[in-house]
């Protein structure tokens, strides 16, 4: 019998709160742009089967039903949010549209040459020159660091840059975009 008084109360006791792992949070900027292959989460109100993960395809666009394609890269969710709510009115009244960036895969760097982990970095936000240094764990000792070159992902532009100038301060620790490649000859 106090078994299963034990195992009763056990049952309906209040569990205490445990916070969500890093990698389940969701510590998303509202104004982020979408990029290719992040993953969103849709739902709309009472309408469960409409809802669910969507991926950002490669030509910027998200396909969903009834209303089809939906461009998403550089937009943010809730203008995308806005745009699915007034497409799918034509078939639900008032839709409740909520869509929640999950995980953000469009955010890659690369570092390549005289690095000691050279390689595709995928990461959440975006990181500065000396972070994806960091990322690519250091030069090598035949580094040449006042020779580094930061090329431009979207434009292709070439950024000359000297690794002892940007940690004294005396040139601008650049931010990275995605798509940019460190190169450290």
């Amino acid at each position: 019998m106090r078994r299963v008084l034990f195992l009763a109360l056990a049952l309906i006791a209040p569990l205490p709160a445990v916070a969500a792992p890093e990698s389940e949070r969701n510590d998303i900027a509202v104004d982020y742009r979408i990029g290719k292959e992040d993953v969103l989460e849709l739902a709309v109100f009472r309408f469960e089967d409409l809802g669910g993960p969507v991926t950002v395809r490669p030509d910027g666009r998200i396909t969903l039903e009834l209303i089809g394609d939906v461009q998403a890269e550089g937009r943010t969710a809730p203008e995308i949010s806005q745009e699915i709510a007034e497409k799918l009115a034509a078939f639900i009244p008032e839709p409740k549209v909520t869509l929640a960036v999950t995980k953000i895969n469009s955010m890659k760097v690369f570092v390549v040459g005289r690095v000691t982990a050279p390689g595709v970095f995928s990461v959440g936000s975006n990181p500065t020159l000396l972070q994806a240094i960091a990322m690519a764990k250091g030069f090598t000792p035949w580094a040449k660091k006042s020779r580094i070159v930061i090329v431009r992902g979207e434009t292709g532009k070439r950024v000359k840059v000297d690794y002892d100038d940007v940690v004294s301060g005396s040139q601008t620790n650049f931010t990275l975009y995605p798509g940019d490649t460190i190169v450290v000859p």
